[in-house]
């Protein structure tokens, strides 16, 4: 498990941006501003981030020991997925927080923005059965589901957000 912390800690790392890239900072972002493009940076950094950590997930995967592997992967992919469909459902103008202000859980999203017709049924119930994958994997109950279903899982969230992008 160490060893995939590790490897987790170095992909983090190689996918920061250096100082001083023309990419970073405070200018590029009054820049895209001013040019009126702020959300589509905004946009394009966010798929950027959902990739990497389904790309850091994906690479889980090549790992020796598959199950604690499709574990790590399978809990990245699944809070990417939580992240994905909250800021989809926000940005469709559904609400993302209960009357109490606790955070609307994403199963609940999905259901909505198949109502909303940004889903179809298949892709609501598709990240309902991900989702519950997830439950599987942050709780460690490894044989509740195969390795096979976590790369589909990566495969197919990162598909997903193609077509819907966030």
């Amino acid at each position: 498990m160490e060893e995939l912390l590790e490897e987790y800690y170095r992909l983090v790392e190689e996918s920061r941006i250096p100082d001083g890239d023309r990419r970073h900072g405070a200018v590029a972002t009054q820049m895209a501003a001013a040019a009126g493009e702020l959300s589509e940076l905004e946009e394009s950094i966010r798929r950027g981030v959902f990739s990497d950590f389904l790309n850091m997930a994906a690479r889980f995967l090549e790992k020796a020991d598959q199950r604690e592997a499709a574990t790590c992967a399978g809990v990245l992919a699944g809070a990417t997925l939580e992240q994905y469909v909250r800021q989809l459902a926000n940005l469709n103008g559904i609400e993302t927080a209960t009357s109490d202000g606790e955070p609307a859980k994403a199963e609940s999203l999905a259901a909505e923005l198949h109502r909303e017709g940004i889903f179809d049924f298949s892709e609501q119930m598709q990240v309902t059965a991900w989702l519950n994958l997830w439950s599987k994997a942050a709780h460690g109950w490894r044989d509740e589901f195969t390795v096979e279903e976590v790369r589909l899982m990566v495969q197919g969230v990162l598909e997903l957000m193609l077509r819907h992008p966030a």
